[in-house]
């Protein structure tokens, strides 16, 4: 099932009662230590004429809604799949509408009212939830051949992906170690989709106002997600077959490793973000005493090193039982997230 996970809405219409009685907090502007003066921005006027000044007012309303006035208007971010279960998604209306309602009583018993329907909807993020045959740390070798359209800094982890950049996003991880509930294993990923601004909510899902999302249709976010990752995600067609993972991509973000974790735990970064048969089918246990060869690894270090891997490729030969192929796993991946 394809839900919404998170919907952000701003507008400018808005107004509040009584600043004292809003629930709201003011964050004020930083010092200039040059000058000593703390410059404030009217935010807004209350009914009563009362102005609030700083660098924005917010509240955060565990559970159901976060809110930020600042110079431009007010945002209103909330889950509107969470309000009703901790991780499954919700693809109704109508719930989208309950889940609103409340948040709408709750904003108006503080004095705060807006054109909330017509609100602009700036953030919108699409996920789904699979089941899949292996635990979710074998994929990763899919996820760093992707081919994902505009996007900044991918980053692989043992047991998901992301990346994008300021505009998008698309994100896979284990669900249920992001909830630390053992109840869900490991083998249930979440895939989600963000369109993190106006321009692309309205390009990349056609939504415009909070009522064009009371008025979709489950089909509707449907057809939008599988559209995106048919056509921005799952687009190197190459993979459905069999590929080979290229030396100079393992080579570069073994170097990447080094720098961020330092040499002792570099080795075990990299097969944990490749996967140990996956690294070793494509790169070979040579391959890999020549790569920490090449990045100045004593003997001493290569060897231990090769004894641990050739271990690790037993058990992990056990556990597995029969090989599956990145072309399998990526064929999974692309019929239960894109269809």
């Amino acid at each position: 099932m394809v839900g919404i996970d998170k919907i952000s809405l701003h507008t400018r219409e808005f107004q509040v009662d009584r600043i004292e009685n809003s629930g709201l907090k003011l964050k004020p502007h930083e010092i200039d230590l040059n000058t000593g003066v703390q410059e404030a921005e009217n935010l807004f006027m209350d009914s009563s004429g009362v102005e609030a000044k700083g660098l924005k007012a917010y509240a955060n309303i565990d559970g159901l809604y976060t809110l930020n006035i600042n110079s431009y208007g007010m945002a209103i971010a909330f889950n509107p799949s969470k309000y009703f279960h901790p991780y499954n998604l919700t693809n109704n209306p109508d719930k989208y509408q309950e889940v609103w309602g409340v948040i709408q009583k709750d904003l108006k018993s503080k004095g705060i009212i807006g054109n909330w329907h017509h609100s602009n909807i700036t953030r919108l993020d699409l996920a789904k939830n699979i089941t899949l045959k292996n635990p979710c740390f074998n994929y990763t070798p899919v996820f760093n051949l992707l081919d994902i359209k505009r996007t900044k800094s991918p980053k692989s982890y043992p047991d998901g992906y992301a990346s994008g950049n300021d505009s998008k996003g698309n994100n896979f991880y284990n669900k249920g170690r992001e909830l630390k509930d053992e109840s869900l294993g490991d083998n249930t990923m979440r895939g989600e989709i963000q369109f993190k601004k106006k321009a692309s909510v309205r390009s990349g899902a056609k939504i415009y106002t909070l009522k064009n999302i009371f008025d979709s249709s489950p089909t509707d976010l449907v057809a939008v997600y599988n559209k995106d990752m048919i056509e921005n995600v799952f687009r190197n067609k190459d993979v459905s077959t069999q590929k080979i993972i290229p030396f100079s991509k393992v080579d570069a973000m073994f170097k990447e490793i080094i720098e961020e974790h330092g040499k002792r735990n570099a080795p075990d970064k990299l097969k944990a973000i490749w996967g140990v048969l996956h690294l070793m089918k494509e790169q070979s246990i040579v391959g890999f005493e020549a790569m920490l060869e090449g990045a100045g690894y004593s003997r001493q270090a290569i060897h231990a090193n090769k004894e641990k891997l050739t271990k690790e490729i037993e058990q992990a030969t056990k556990l597995q039982g029969k090989r599956t192929t990145i072309g399998t796993m990526y064929r999974e991946l692309f019929t239960k997230f894109a269809s």
